[in-house]
């Protein structure tokens, strides 16, 4: 009897052990599989934005011709396609190695005569700037506050000179060229479509960062050096130059996010205009038209994502090396971010920044709020420049 209890009992055991096993290989084949599709979904937006972008080189007649040949990029796409989505899906899966080492084209079919203007505009006014880098950023009437504090707190640094805006409206426009006569503008014809305050992840926010990111393309392609910064941000002394020690061995000089060192920001770039940087610009430049297509719909003020976005494609692009990039990221301590303003007093006296950009907070009140409770406002309820604050804070430091 007790033999035939042990041989049942020897059977039941080994089941167990079969159905445990299996069940171990299925959480294992499972996970798996998650990472896979994970994988996959990337490589199938890759895929979209690409075969969008063929899309639109075989799109037909432009709906206008222009003349302006200077702004179409050296760069073109070496691949025979046919209009026919045979052909299209053909050269997608067979040549999308060939597509990231290309350039992005500026699409003539899409943009209205007075923007591809505005946009030859620009790229007029920048290679007419002996000086380099371009030191470039887009702005509307909401940042102009912004915009005047910048040039207040850099008005020693012998830098206006570079420096390019490109304005969503003609007021604003006008305005700073009557008051700030040293600084190149160029306003898009766009109307109000992206005036007022443009919150982080918003989709009005984003089409802000797409019409930027097309900019520079154009302009990289044209082979002009490019510094892209933006005014919420505080400079202690001139931040070029901490840069220029690596514009001779590097493809991009770039900011970190919030003290991790491996992380880049996207907020400070410095670009040669390499072959490696118009590669992965052009990249760049076909996954946020794409997301362009996902907005489209969207109003301005509705929340889209706080991560997709030029940041999140940026930095996955840099991560990679893509083309070839070579970059280098500033330390923390010198082109400080956001959280300079979060740290204790004594860590916060330790360090020596040349900039601190007035980011991890949300809103243009907020922002304004914070950079006055820290003396790094410098315009009145007027605009006029605060001087007192701008000596204390560039020739005295911190």
């Amino acid at each position: 009897m007790i033999k035939k209890y042990l041989k049942y009992s020897l059977i039941i055991l080994a089941s167990i052990s079969v159905i445990w096993n299996f069940c171990l290989r299925s959480i294992v084949y499972s996970r798996k599989m998650q990472q896979v599709e994970m994988r996959m979904s990337v490589i199938g937006n890759d895929i979209k934005a690409t075969k969008l972008e063929i899309t639109t080189q075989l799109a037909g007649t432009p709906r206008h011709s222009t003349t302006a040949t200077e702004f179409i990029p050296k760069h073109k796409i070496n691949a025979t396609v046919s209009t026919s989505q045979t052909n299209i899906n053909t050269t997608v899966s067979t040549s999308q190695t060939n597509m990231n080492k290309t350039v992005s084209s500026p699409r003539h079919n899409t943009y209205s005569p007075d923007v591809l203007g505005a946009i030859n505009d620009t790229l007029k006014i920048a290679k007419s700037i002996n000086e380099k880098p371009v030191l470039i950023t887009i702005i509307n009437n909401a940042f102009v506050p912004f915009v005047y504090s910048w040039l207040c707190n850099t008005i020693y640094m012998d830098i206006h000179e570079q420096v390019l805006f490109i304005a969503t409206d003609n007021t604003s426009e006008i305005k700073l060229k009557k008051d700030w006569p040293l600084v190149k503008v160029v306003s898009l014809p766009i109307g109000n479509r992206l005036s007022g305050s443009q919150s982080y992840g918003r989709a009005g926010y984003l089409r802000l960062m797409i019409m930027r990111t097309e900019i520079i393309n154009s302009l990289l392609a044209n082979d002009i050096e490019l510094l892209l910064f933006e005014v919420d941000c505080l400079w202690i002394s001139n931040a070029i130059d901490g840069c220029k020690n690596y514009t001779n061995t590097h493809d991009l000089i770039v900011t970190n996010i919030g003290q991790k060192k491996h992380d880049p920001a996207g907020g400070f770039i410095y670009m040669k205009p390499t072959t490696a940087t118009k590669m992965l610009w052009g990249n760049l430049t076909l996954k946020m038209r794409f997301l362009e297509q996902r907005i489209a719909k969207m109003p301005n003020g509705k929340m889209f994502s706080k991560s997709i976005n030029d940041q999140k494609y940026f930095v996955e692009l840099m991560k990679r090396h893509f083309g070839g990039i070579k970059y280098k990221i500033l330390p923390w301590q010198t082109y400080s971010d956001g959280t300079w303003y979060l740290m204790k007093k004594e860590k916060r006296d330790l360090l020596k920044p040349v900039i601190i950009n007035n980011n991890w907070i949300i809103g243009n009140g907020n922002k304004i709020k914070r950079a006055k409770k820290w003396g790094h406002w410098f315009v009145d309820d007027k605009l006029n420049c605060k001087m007192k604050d701008v000596n204390r804070i560039v020739t005295k430091g911190l």
